[in-house]
């Protein structure tokens, strides 16, 4: 959670006019706005996704810890925290697909710099000369 936090708030930065990409705040100020949202909408879904992956482990731990734990509940136990964990990933992910659609060209490079996607032209030579 705190990646998804700390990613989205670069995109914020970047829309905020923070650094060299934007000299005024003014310009960028819907994109501010709508990055925000996009956030907090993903914030919300986050946070009821997590509490209920984590009622059902709490669920998980008490069955065990009673000895009363059959086969047919933990599949499905599991089997439901895995979807919602699922769940959970698609949500972080979407909320990027929403954060890039809204960046411009230059803000888009710079934010998959920042989440470490693109690799900078002197270690992409190094690493091709290392099998030299």
């Amino acid at each position: 959670m705190v990646y998804v936090v700390r990613s989205l708030a670069v995109a914020a930065a970047l829309a905020a006019g923070t650094g060299s990409l934007a000299a005024q705040e003014s310009p960028y100020a819907d994109q501010r706005a709508h990055l925000m949202r996009i956030f907090e909408s993903m914030r919300g879904e986050a946070v009821l996704l997590g509490k209920r992956i984590l009622a059902l482990e709490r669920e998980l731990d008490s069955l065990f810890a009673s000895g009363t734990i059959q086969r047919d509940r933990l599949g499905a136990v599991t089997g439901e925290i895995g979807r919602l964990q699922g769940t959970l990933r698609a949500v972080h992910l979407a909320a990027h697909l929403e954060t890039t659609a809204l960046l411009h060209v230059q803000q888009i490079r710079l934010y998959h710099e920042i989440r470490g996607y693109v690799v900078a032209d002197h270690e992409h030579h190094r690493s091709h000369r290392q099998y030299e």
